[in-house]
C-alpha cells in the first residue's frame, strides 16, 4: 500500500468515527492497517492530559501540528505480522 492509499484510508475511517460520534470532542485513535482496509483499535480522548500516552507523536513538540484543526494528522510504523 503506498502513502496515497494509506491516507485514503485512514481518512475514510476517520469520517466514518466521525458520523458515529454525537459529540464534537477531540481524540487520538489507533489504526491497523490490513490489506487496503483501516481498522480502528482503540479511540481515546486527545490532549497531554488525556487518558493515552503518544508513542509517535510528541504532547510538546507536535503540540503545532496537533492543535492545527485544519488536518487530520497520522504517523505509520510498519510492522508485519505474517504470523497471525
Amino acid at each position: 500500500m503506498d502513502l496515497d492509499q494509506l491516507t485514503h484510508s485512514v481518512e475514510l475511517l476517520c469520517r466514518e468515527i466521525k458520523e458515529r460520534k454525537r459529540e464534537s470532542q477531540s481524540y487520538v485513535m489507533d489504526v491497523l492497517i490490513e490489506g487496503e482496509r483501516a481498522h480502528l483499535v482503540e479511540l481515546n480522548p486527545w490532549g497531554e492530559r488525556g487518558s493515552t500516552d503518544s508513542i509517535l507523536f510528541n504532547w510538546v513538540k507536535d503540540k503545532a501540528i496537533l492543535e492545527d484543526g485544519l488536518s487530520i494528522t497520522f504517523r505509520y510504523r510498519q510492522t508485519n505480522f505474517g504470523h497471525l
